[in-house]
């Protein structure tokens, strides 16, 4: 049995490649985040927390979230803004990367942010060993992946 995925920007088959974790669409301005905390457990580092803070309720942007969360230099190359040119451009995605990191369950915002609050979830790469075959259309921005029932 095989698994078939398909992609339309080479960015968002890297992230599938490499594990990449990507959280809901955040909204222009996210509300409700005030006093949340947010949890990613870095491989070598441990937990690293970051506890929102909107005071005023003014809501959140997408770079202020991500902002806030990059304050720990521990969570720099893991945590990033995407947004892979063909959902709204308004409305990016959080993505955490990093083969070993995790997203822990315990983080108060996760269900806002749009990730599980019920289990731990893992940054695991694709084996190379479970690739099957890779395509790239050259007349236009398609690529497709083909994995063995081993991969994602």
């Amino acid at each position: 049995m095989y698994t078939v995925k398909s992609f339309n920007d080479p960015v968002a088959l890297q992230d599938y490649l490499n594990g990449v974790v990507l959280g809901a669409p955040l909204q222009p301005r996210t509300f409700g985040l005030d006093g949340l905390t947010f949890v990613i457990n870095v491989t070598g580092v441990g937990d690293v927390t970051t506890t929102f803070a909107d005071i005023a309720n003014e809501g959140l942007s997408p770079k202020a979230i991500l902002d806030a969360v990059l304050e720990s230099a521990s969570l720099e190359g893991v945590v990033a803004l995407r947004n892979y040119g063909y959902s709204n451009p308004k409305n990016p995605q959080l993505a955490i990367s990093g083969d070993g990191n995790s997203i822990s369950k315990d983080g108060t915002a996760n269900v806002i942010l749009g990730f599980s609050s019920t289990d731990d979830t893992d940054v695991s790469e694709i084996a190379t060993g479970n690739i099957v075959s890779m395509l790239i259309n050259p007349l236009g921005p398609l690529y497709v992946v083909v994995l063995n029932n081993s991969g994602k």
